[in-house]
């Protein structure tokens, strides 16, 4: 062999090496925020009432925090609504719940898959209660998903890069 089909070898082998880190430290972000998320549980919410105020800050009324929980309530919602984009952050939201995560983990992985590995990967929820999830309202999630989840960034694409 030459020194040039070396080198043209080890570019091939570096590159792929470099694909698989980001395609599996996408994926082991995205399922760690996916099964960080909390799934809504009824029984914990019993008596429980959040206050709606006025524009002047008067407390007006005070509602029940869900009023259909015995009404077939099921959770998961929230984890369904963890979606992957691939140089451009996904719009909308997703109508179903994934009470284990591993529908949600699995699209991720199928589109994760399916993206250039070059560019940008976002992982996002557009529920509108989702940065009060992230910011300590779920008692089964005090301290979020998103941000536990960036403090193990580092260590995932170390351990990754090894394996």
């Amino acid at each position: 062999m030459s020194f040039s089909s070396d080198l043209s070898n080890f570019q091939k082998k570096a590159i792929k090496k470099m694909e698989t880190v980001v395609r599996l430290t996408v994926l082991k972000l995205g399922r760690s925020v996916v099964l960080k998320s909390p799934v809504g549980n009824p029984e914990l919410w019993a008596g429980s009432y959040y206050d709606l105020y006025t524009k002047s800050g008067k407390r007006r009324k005070r509602k029940k925090l869900i009023s259909n929980a015995d009404a077939g309530y099921t959770g998961g919602r929230f984890r369904a609504n963890w979606q992957y984009g691939y140089n451009a952050i996904p719009e909308g939201e997703i109508d179903g719940v994934d009470k284990g995560g591993s529908k949600t983990i699995s699209n991720i992985r199928s589109s994760v898959n399916a993206a250039n590995f070059i560019g940008e990967h976002y992982i996002v929820n557009n529920l509108d209660y989702a940065e009060r999830l992230e910011n300590g309202w779920s008692t089964q999630a005090p301290n979020g998903m998103v941000g536990l989840t960036i403090v193990e960034f580092r260590d995932i694409v170390e351990v990754t890069a090894r394996s």
